[in-house]
């Protein structure tokens, strides 16, 4: 698919400016602090990728506390998952500032292991999962009402980072339900932003053909089925796509005229 077009930049009183364009690798200096901080190592260095300037962050505004706020971008807020959590903030931020939701996703992730009882590390093996712009639908449906509103942006951010895990766990190996300790970015890979539903469009894969099912969306985003079901409900209500029957696997969909093919 074609991908959408990009919205000119406005004021700091209505649609905030984009941010930095990331390198092809964009190294950081941030140390693995493994858990000393309240926040983690990532956190923090997409912060200062943001806005290098550390007194624009943690800011107290409008009832609350924004990651990032600064005349150049309005509101920062980075939000690993649970998007949705941020909606109480959108309503305080929103008619007084521009918001741009920042939600990082691994392209590339090494798994690290820390032994509790010496603090032995090991590991590194490259973990198999591999996020892309598509891993958005995951968490859209918790912001979907935010499309097309004044001053609102989201933008999920293709990182490569390291991931530290205690052995606390269960199982002979001590992984299963391990605690999470801290995650530390090496790189940033790419950006894709979403303001308004038709920069929709550039979350659609390519090699849909008419009459395919949730399924196939999946398989063709390579993303999980629940995400693939989220993506076709917000598509249709946004009339980006139609239902033209169901069978014994589901509605099936075509994409509607007018969206941008390649």
């Amino acid at each position: 698919m074609a991908k959408s077009k990009k919205k000119p930049a406005a004021q700091a009183d209505d649609t905030p400016n984009p941010l930095p364009k990331a390198p092809e690798t964009a190294e950081t200096e941030v140390s693995p602090l493994i858990g000393t901080l309240n926040e983690t190592s990532l956190h923090a260095a997409l912060k200062k990728y943001i806005e290098p300037d550390e007194s624009c962050h943690e800011i107290r505004l409008c009832g609350s506390v924004a990651d990032i706020y600064s005349e150049r971008y309005g509101v920062v807020e980075v939000q690993t998952k649970g998007l949705y959590r941020l909606k109480n903030k959108l309503e305080r931020f929103l008619p007084e500032h521009p918001v741009q939701v920042i939600y990082p996703a691994a392209v590339e992730k090494h798994v690290f292991w820390i032994d509790p009882k010496n603090g032995e590390l090991s590991g590194g093996r490259r973990s198999p999962g591999r996020a892309s712009r598509f891993t958005l639908w995951r968490e859209l449906p918790g912001l979907e009402d935010y499309l097309g509103r004044p001053g609102f942006s989201l933008t999920i951010m293709l990182l490569a980072w390291d991931e530290y895990k205690l052995l606390d766990g269960y199982g002979p190996d001590r992984k299963r339900r391990c605690s999470r300790v801290d995650r530390v970015l090496k790189g940033i890979v790419e950006e894709c932003t979403v303001c308004e539903p038709a920069d929709l469009f550039q979350l659609i894969p390519e090699g849909l053909v008419e009459g395919f099912t949730s399924k196939d969306f999946a398989k063709a985003a390579h993303i999980r089925p629940d995400a693939a079901q989220n993506a076709l409900r917000i598509l249709h209500n946004h009339r980006f796509v139609a239902r033209i029957g169901r069978d014994k696997r589901g509605y099936r969909y075509k994409i509607m005229e007018g969206v941008p093919k390649t």
